[in-house]
């Protein structure tokens, strides 16, 4: 209502008149769709140039654009003979092509009444062709433009080059929205290759495990330590997963990135048998994801560097992660029986949120879950998620699972979790991520 009732809107006294500025028939939701591609006033891009300097080469003309067209104005992502980023919406051919969603074709600008006072056109702009650049919603974004200085007639060859054209541009900009997405880019940032990057981080050591105490809620003591990606940037500091993780599995480098983590937490575990640090049964939790557990031979490969580091195996524990278990069971079931009957402990990770279900838990050869944090957050005092967490320790160890509690971070938590028989738990109450120098500051003192 905002977009439609502006058109009709009287220009202040004393201010000169604006043009009526043409409206698609869906306008908010025209921007909205816009605005969820993040482009706006980010940086130049070479695949977007390239498809402009092709458009100009193609139809002869000196100048292109890809324009997007926002609320009060144009914005060009990429452009080729014109020294401008932007024009008023009142200013814009192709303000016209993103209203009515269909190509625009002006042989001579100064013989239209409709765009003959515009600058564009005084600084002499004189023909124009432009297509539309829909989104996959169907709604047009802006336009893929081609100007020239002389009056011409753009044929239906000239236009079907351009749609040709303005096809790849918008595949681009979905490819940009997906990363957006998937946390690779930001809405002030321009797309970026992360796989890249991350390739590059991996190989730097900047992506390592931290640890975090696991303890015997019956002892009291550390029965082990999970490890967690963290990603140490040498500008920004040490990230947490939460801000990489997504784009890790975007760009496909989780299967790389996780066999990394699952070979430097094994080493880790044997750096600490080997100072005196810790002895079995203290043991190690590594995170698995639901592409390394589809891969044939994942379990036969984590086998083989339990064996090449003379690990026990039972000390060893594999968590699925809630996307883990999203994958169909089938996927991934062999590989988990492997594991398993090599000595391997599996846990379910993240039980209660996602797709960490009771069927799940049924369905895969487990010997443990683990609490959500989100789930253990509420306790002591929401009584319904009480009674839900006391029945689950309950149903967990009528068949012969042990239950495991993340994100304990009050006493109070961790009494109630003691007093219904749950296993181990973890969290700030006992300790952060550290690395593993940290973790392990000293060897043992064996005499005490």
């Amino acid at each position: 209502m905002e977009d439609a009732a502006r058109q009709d809107r009287p220009a202040v006294s004393g201010a000169p008149a604006r043009r009526e500025v043409p409206l698609h028939p869906n306008e908010s939701d025209r921007l909205e769709s816009l605005r969820s591609y993040g482009l706006l006033d980010t940086p130049r891009e070479q695949a977007y140039d390239d498809l402009v300097q092709l458009a100009s080469a193609l139809l002869d003309t000196p100048m292109a654009a890809v324009s997007l067209v926002d609320r009060d104005r144009q914005w060009f992502k990429a452009s080729v003979g014109m020294d401008i980023n932007e024009t008023p919406r009142d200013e814009a051919f192709c303000a016209y092509v993103a209203a009515s969603g269909e190509p625009l074709v002006v042989p001579d600008a100064l013989a239209d009444p409709r765009f003959r006072d515009f600058e564009l056109v005084k600084g002499g702009l004189r023909s124009y062709a432009g297509v539309p650049l829909v989104g996959r919603d169907g709604l047009p974004l802006g336009a893929l433009c081609v100007a020239d200085t002389r009056p011409r007639r753009f044929g239906s060859r000239a236009l079907k080059v351009q749609q040709v054209l303005a096809d790849q541009v918008a595949a681009r900009m979905e490819l940009s929205r997906a990363d957006l997405r998937a946390g690779l880019r930001s809405h002030d940032s321009v797309s970026v290759d992360m796989g890249a990057e991350l390739r590059q981080a991996l190989d730097r050591g900047e992506i390592r495990p931290f640890f975090q105490p696991v303890i015997d809620v019956r002892t009291g003591r550390a029965s082990g330590m999970e490890a967690l990606l963290r990603w140490v940037h040498p500008e920004r500091g040490v990230i947490g997963p939460c801000d990489f993780l997504p784009a890790v599995e975007a760009s496909g480098m989780i299967a790389p990135v996780g066999r990394h983590s699952a070979q430097q937490a094994l080493r880790a575990l044997r750096r600490c048998y080997d100072l005196g640090q810790a002895e079995p049964p203290f043991g190690v939790s590594i995170n698995v994801s639901p592409v390394q557990l589809a891969e044939p031979g994942f379990a036969a490969a984590v086998l083989e560097e339990i064996h090449a580091l003379d690990l026990p195996p039972e000390v060893v524990t594999v968590e699925l992660t809630e996307t883990g278990v999203a994958t169909s069971v089938a996927a991934i079931h062999q590989e988990l029986e492997d594991l398993r009957a090599g000595g391997v402990k599996v846990d379910i990770d993240d039980f209660g949120s996602g797709y960490s279900t009771l069927q799940r838990m049924l369905d895969l050869p487990l010997t443990g879950l683990k609490i959500d944090m989100g789930i253990i957050g509420r306790l002591p005092d929401d009584d319904r998620t009480a009674r839900v967490v006391g029945w689950l320790i309950r149903a967990a160890h009528d068949i012969g699972l042990d239950v495991i509690a993340e994100g304990v971070e009050t006493e109070a938590q961790l009494t109630f979790l003691r007093a219904h028989g749950c296993d181990r738990v973890q969290g700030h109450l006992f300790g952060r991520a550290l690395p593993i120098e940290s973790f392990f500051p000293a060897p043992l003192d064996r005499a005490g």
